[in-house]
């Protein structure tokens, strides 16, 4: 809600079981601990769409929940309170994201002339659940005794942050497999849904290379000074992607 430019697609599947991060996100994750899996694949960059989001944010909550969908898959539609207990992607909390915006206004030269939707901003309740389509897809058989638990389950002190806690969730559980969450989502698709997650956006594409506004526009978290992005020219010392990424 508050970025200036999106990732045509970025699919993560968040996966309980194993305490070290895979290099691989194909294999399977060993037992004890949490992980996180990715989709591999190409990503392309686009510019939000100028005429309704780029220079006034938030975006009217009518554009957000057209753009994206909830694909969850498990033996029961999840309820309401698990939504606002465990599915923090689709919570925000009206104090920070004001907040948020007026900082990065006042401090980030990438947001001088952004616009901020003030009666949008005063007509939410102190902490909302984006209001976006579920689609709830049920299990292949013998998953289904292991995915029905998914509402009960008990609090642990490993249960820390998530860490992308901007993604979509894809499955309530942990429990199912690539191949049922790819045959979702096909689903979703050829049922005329749209696409698993569709932003709107220029029709050009962002420079990815020699381009040090990139990252900072996409993740106004990790540059809040719109500085530092990766390749910047007046860096006295130049310094590879890799070693950048470690300090983030």
């Amino acid at each position: 809600m508050i970025a200036r430019c999106r990732s045509k697609a970025w699919i993560i599947r968040l996966h309980e079981g194993s305490s070290e991060t895979t290099s691989d996100l194909h294999n399977s994750a060993a037992p004890g601990g949490d992980s996180q899996r990715g989709v591999k694949g190409h990503i392309i960059i686009y510019p939000q769409k100028p005429t309704s989001v780029l220079d006034l944010l938030p975006p009217p909550l009518e554009d957000l929940c057209s753009a994206a969908c909830v694909i969850f898959v498990g033996s029961s539609p999840p309820s309401q309170d698990w939504i606002k207990e465990k599915a923090t992607p689709l919570i925000f909390r009206k104090e920070k994201l004001q907040k948020a915006l007026y900082w990065l206004r006042d401090h980030n030269p990438l947001y001088r002339d952004v616009r901020i939707n003030q009666p949008f901003l005063d007509g939410l309740a102190e902490e909302e659940i984006l209001p976006v389509s579920i689609d709830h897809v049920l299990p292949d058989g013998a998953s289904a005794s292991l995915t029905s638990r998914y509402d009960n389950v008990p609090e642990t002190e490993a249960d820390g942050k998530v860490l992308f806690e901007r993604a979509v969730v894809t499955d309530v559980s942990g429990n199912e497999t690539a191949s049922v969450l790819r045959r979702a989502a096909s689903r979703h698709i050829k049922q005329n849904h749209g696409s698993y997650v569709r932003m709107p956006h220029g029709s050009h594409p962002a420079a990815e290379f020699n381009n040090e506004s990139l990252f900072p526009m996409m993740y106004p978290t990790l540059f809040p000074y719109g500085l530092g992005g990766f390749g910047c020219p007046s860096r006295s010392v130049t310094i590879s992607m890799k070693a950048h990424v470690k300090h983030l």
